[in-house]
């Protein structure tokens, strides 16, 4: 490789973006040039001193970040292996190499930089766990998996710069915001369904009952809205639940979330929502859906259709 391509390609072997067939060559010319090599110690001596001096920005700032990837990801037309292969190629061989990647790494932490600069109140931990472990906001890219016990405990197992598990009471603030965080993330259904497990029992806090509200709005999973849905059985009564209920109940797609929906909203007497269940029950594509909300209907003495 010409000592020219080695050197545009630094940021790329510093970040750890470049495939392992082009590292190899890349080490390799880097063992022989001593001029290349200065270049890398240089960089990485820059690369050091932008990431010392850059403050962890706040979690919402990292949660939109990667819900705005996770976006991109699944938006991103796929290579086929042909396009692939091309890609390595081109790597190995020196055709033009798009710098996306190291540009984008750059970026993001100029923007950390300069958030920490205008928010400098923003504390970059979440503070410590009942354990008194202390937790990183800006060290954490995603959370893994949910544990909860008997006891009111809960192991969450989260990447860092390499994974950890961090491990605390439930009904700590700290790791509440760890589990909220994890909320946010529409990559990983799995560990929403396991959050909401934990969580449909901690409604009484109000931003906890603010989270399930959300996902039973606008989570794309059912399984985790179920799960939301019976941490509100205790909030029935609460208008704002009432009004987010009747809104998922016109809104939602799966028909067993409807149905608990009906369930909930029917605990309380509400002669406001007799149009509704009328409603539903010409329109509703659900069978079971259309009973329950017959069952609604005579049982607040109400006719089955609307006239």
């Amino acid at each position: 490789m010409k000592c020219e391509l080695v050197q545009q390609e630094i940021p790329l072997y510093v970040y750890g973006e470049m495939p392992a067939p082009a590292e190899e060559i890349f080490e390799e010319h880097i063992n022989v040039c001593l001029l290349c090599e200065q270049e890398l110690k240089k960089y990485r001596a820059f690369s050091d001193a932008i990431t010392n001096a850059v403050e962890v920005p706040p979690v919402w700032l990292i949660a939109e970040c990667r819900q705005s990837l996770s976006h991109l990801t699944r938006e991103s037309p796929k290579r086929t292996h042909i396009q692939t292969w091309k890609l390595n190629w081109d790597w190995i061989f020196g055709s033009s190499i798009a710098f996306k990647v190291p540009l984008g790494a750059m970026a993001l932490l100029a923007l950390g930089f300069l958030v920490a600069r205008l928010m400098p109140n923003v504390v970059p931990s979440l503070g410590s766990s009942s354990d008194g472990e202390i937790i990183y906001a800006g060290l954490i890219s995603s959370v893994r998996s949910v544990q909860p016990d008997s006891s009111g405990h809960v192991q969450i197992d989260v990447d860092e710069t390499r994974r950890r598990v961090i491990s605390g009471n439930v009904q700590d603030s700290n790791i509440q915001q760890l589990l909220l965080a994890a909320l946010r993330d529409e990559s990983n259904s799995g560990v929403r369904v396991d959050v909401m497990n934990v969580l449909k029992d901690q409604a009484g806090t109000a931003n906890v009952r603010k989270a399930l509200l959300e996902a039973v709005a606008h989570d794309p999973n059912p399984g985790v809205r179920l799960k939301a849905l019976e941490g509100l059985k205790r909030f029935e009564a609460d208008p704002e639940t009432r009004k987010t209920l009747s809104r998922a109940l016109l809104a939602d797609s799966n028909p067993a979330v409807r149905m608990q929906v009906i369930d909930l909203l029917t605990s309380q007497k509400d002669d406001s929502l007799i149009g509704m269940f009328q409603s539903l029950v010409q329109k509703d594509d659900n069978s079971y859906v259309v009973q329950k909300c017959q069952r609604a209907l005579q049982e607040q003495n109400a006719s089955i259709g609307t006239f």
